[in-house]
């Protein structure tokens, strides 16, 4: 029995879900700007904006960050 079985009412461990590294690294980039509780939709877009300065992100639309952000 884990420390959060209690709270989260699990006992089974299952299998976390795969990300791409793209994925992976919006994740992150969500979860620190929701860190204040809430994610304003300037926030979003801004984020957006800098994925897509990036070269790890050449050729991604702007539904795919929502779709992630969405999923996180």
């Amino acid at each position: 029995m884990g420390l959060f079985d209690k709270v989260f009412g699990k006992s089974e461990i299952s299998a976390p879900e795969k990300f791409s590294k793209q994925e992976a690294f919006l994740a992150v980039a969500v979860a620190t700007s929701g860190a204040d509780g809430h994610i304003a939709q300037s926030e979003i877009h801004e984020i957006a904006n800098y994925l897509n300065r990036m070269k790890m992100f050449e050729g991604y639309s702007y539904i795919f960050y929502i779709n992630i952000y969405k999923n996180v």
